[in-house]
């Protein structure tokens, strides 16, 4: 799926003709060759003759000219099973990309509240291209170990997407709020498999409220980030990744009605990820605070 690198120089022209099958089973026809010049002296060369059948090598899966498709399985696939093994972009181009197959890409609020997590030293290591994809070459030469940057930098090298959005509502359409400190939703951390939302697409989808002023959109963008999908990132379990409580009924003596008075309270049980949020939730705020 290839290693979160930017292809530096990439040729397209139309010169081939490959057949592939169109809709209601009729032949379509289109032509097409691509090049692609080696980033470096070490690239593989991507168009392999292989006996005469011409495949291309796009380090990550070989694709069949003649055929239009893909001959080798998506290294991924067993991660998303919902989907074709041979597919590409879950078979829809038109609105997912998959440039290298494992990114981190942000919208442009997504991007400065990143920024805003880390500390000005650690910022400076932060650079995104046009799409929205972070550069993980030149995060890869920070030597931070905050536990901010040590979570972006695990997300960026993994090979599974990440993908940041701010909007005001998530993928099922519940829109997100902030009424009180005990009642709210601010963001949403949508994963692979997941019971309560689920990821639409097999990606990890990190959504904010556009609702919550800026500040808090930096402290809610670590609490998912760094805090869910950092932990998915870790175990790949949604349980692991996620709040869980245990119910328990706190009893207190009513003295004006002289009565027992019995209130309903949730006590959380997944203990290392409530630290982490903790910790990296403080850590964005400090960092915020500094700018």
């Amino acid at each position: 799926m290839g290693n979160g690198r930017y292809i530096k120089t990439l040729i397209l022209a139309i010169l081939l003709s490959v057949f592939s099958i169109a809709g209601y089973g009729q032949s379509a026809r289109w032509n097409y060759v691509m090049t692609i010049e080696p980033d470096n002296g070490n690239t593989t060369e991507p168009f392999l003759d292989m006996n005469g059948l011409g495949y291309y090598d796009n380090n990550a899966r070989f694709l069949d000219i003649l055929a239009g498709g893909f001959i080798s399985r998506d290294a991924l696939s067993g991660d998303y099973p919902h989907i074709s093994h041979y597919s590409h972009c879950a078979n829809n181009p038109l609105s997912i990309i998959d440039p290298t197959g494992m990114f981190v890409i942000a919208d442009v609020t997504s991007q400065q509240n990143i920024i805003n997590t880390l500390s000005p030293e650690g910022a400076n290591f932060i650079s995104f291209n046009e799409q929205g994809m972070i550069d993980v070459d030149l995060l890869n030469k920070s030597a931070s170990m905050s536990e901010n940057f040590t979570a972006l930098k695990a997300l960026a090298n993994s090979e599974i997407n990440y993908m940041f959005r701010v909007q005001n509502t998530d993928d099922l359409g519940e829109a997100f709020r902030e009424i009180s400190e005990t009642s709210n939703y601010r963001g949403v951390t949508e994963m692979p498999g997941a019971t309560m939302n689920p990821s639409p697409d097999g990606n990890v989808h990190i959504i904010v409220g556009s609702i919550l002023r800026e500040k808090q959109q930096v402290l809610t963008t670590a609490h998912e980030a760094y805090g869910h999908a950092y932990f998915y990132e870790l175990t790949r379990d949604v349980l692991k990744s996620s709040h869980t409580f245990i119910q328990k009924t706190k009893v207190e003596w009513d003295y004006e009605f002289n009565v027992p008075s019995y209130t309903s309270i949730k006590i959380p049980t997944n203990i290392e990820l409530e630290k982490q949020i903790k910790l990296v939730v403080q850590q964005a705020l400090k960092n915020y605070e500094n700018r």
